[in-house]
């Protein structure tokens, strides 16, 4: 990654990165030249599979990384799309190279399988062609019935051994004193990590089910600690992955850190720990095997964890590959289109009426912007400078609605 130093953990730790892999098409550059973009990475919701993805029916927030967590890139993303509709007809979710180059795709994961109890569905995103990117993405239902996607992207993904299948398809995973060079003792035992997710998926991930420890987040951050997971009830010794709990929680309370493998274990993941503000923290673990090993399944079987190859597979043009700062949106029959539209501060939006009928662009605040009567073939233009929501419609026609969310 440009710029940024290159650190490597000590000790057992062979190799650093952390981890999810999916599928490539056309237009990839080589895994060494995409180290050295800058660590903005677009990503979409498709309609298809990751063997074709079609049209972007959801634009998600770009994943970004910070000096803190230098091999992970994250967003956070709402959206009206439910999972129902995604789980009923393919969808995938694509992680793009960088705004400049949106045909290079660097992972891609199906939308299959069953959400948990809280309503979410965990979808690992596997390695396109040679990005060398992994991840996973958590898509849940929201009380506005949309869905709140979390995006996760390792930047080094890379291990130096095979995935090791476990005794049993359990991991057992703890919370101990110390930083990753030295693990101390276990403050909090967490639920093991278990197999999840769908086989159908390309990356079928290990994950742990919410665990709410009775320690705060600033305590666990205050003094060395670290998450560890091991191969096994039987085999507690044999640690397969390490993250040490450092960094300042966003927003939503969150902290998201990698788990990198402790060599030769094949495995990778990141995990997830939320203040939940009276002195308790939840911790979600996610692993999945990394780039250069991890064919084998938990039962020990070959192949399952093997990436299909996508050389010479159309991968579809996304919808939202427009001109940087600008999009388009078409008044037809009766309807603005795309109904809803996320962009980034300072992009020109412009509307072109292609009915015969008259129309107006109101925002719904009064104030923001107004077109005016449009007439058929008219354009109008506004460019957001501030972020927030801002719902419009037409004066003339009051069943014509929309937004455009500015991040």
């Amino acid at each position: 990654m440009s710029g940024k130093r290159r650190k490597r953990f000590g000790f057992t730790i062979a190799a650093i990165v952390a981890a999810f892999s999916m599928m490539t098409g056309a237009m990839l550059a080589p895994a060494s030249s995409l180290a050295d973009e800058a660590v903005s990475h677009p990503a979409h919701i498709h309609n298809g599979d990751c063997s074709a993805p079609g049209d972007v029916v959801a634009p998600l927030t770009n994943l970004v990384n910070s000096d803190e967590q230098e091999y992970l890139s994250q967003s956070s993303s709402q959206i009206d799309l439910k999972v129902d509709d995604m789980l009923a007809t393919p969808h995938s979710l694509v992680v793009h190279l960088s705004d400049a180059e949106i045909g290079t795709y660097l992972a891609c994961g199906n939308v299959t399988g069953t959400p948990d109890a809280n309503g979410t569905l965990v979808v690992g995103l596997g390695q396109v062609g040679n990005s060398g990117k992994e991840g996973v993405a958590l898509l849940t239902t929201n009380a506005s019935g949309g869905t709140d996607v979390m995006a996760y992207l390792l930047e080094e993904p890379q291990v130096t051994g095979m995935a090791m299948p476990a005794a049993s398809d359990d991991h057992p995973a703890h919370i101990h004193t110390g930083d990753c060079t030295a693990p101390g003792d276990v403050v909090s035992p967490l639920t093991n990590v278990t197999p999840t997710g769908d086989a159908s998926n390309v990356l079928l991930v290990e994950g742990s089910a919410t665990e709410n420890i009775a320690t705060s987040l600033s305590d666990l951050t205050s003094s060395p600690h670290s998450i560890v997971a091991h191969l096994s009830k039987d085999e507690i010794g044999t640690y397969l992955v390490c993250g040490d709990v450092t960094g300042t929680p966003d927003a939503n309370a969150m902290i998201a850190i990698p788990l990198n493998e402790v060599a030769p274990s094949g495995y990778v993941g990141v995990a997830l720990l939320k203040d939940n503000g009276d002195s308790t923290t939840s911790v979600w673990t996610y692993l999945v095997p990394g780039i250069s090993g991890g064919t084998a399944t938990p039962s020990g079987e070959e192949g399952e964890y093997a990436t299909p190859s996508m050389e010479g597979m159309d991968m579809g043009t996304p919808a939202s590959a427009t001109a940087a700062g600008e999009q388009a949106i078409t008044i037809a029959g009766f309807a603005f289109d795309p109904v809803t539209v996320e962009v980034p501060v300072g992009t020109t939006v412009t509307w072109t009426n292609q009915d015969s009928a008259a129309h107006t662009v109101t925002s719904d605040d009064g104030k923001s912007f107004q077109s005016g009567k449009m007439d058929q073939g008219a354009t109008f233009s506004y460019t957001f400078d501030t972020a927030g929501t801002f719902a419009y419609h037409c004066e003339y026609h009051a069943g014509m609605k929309a937004k455009i969310v500015v991040k």
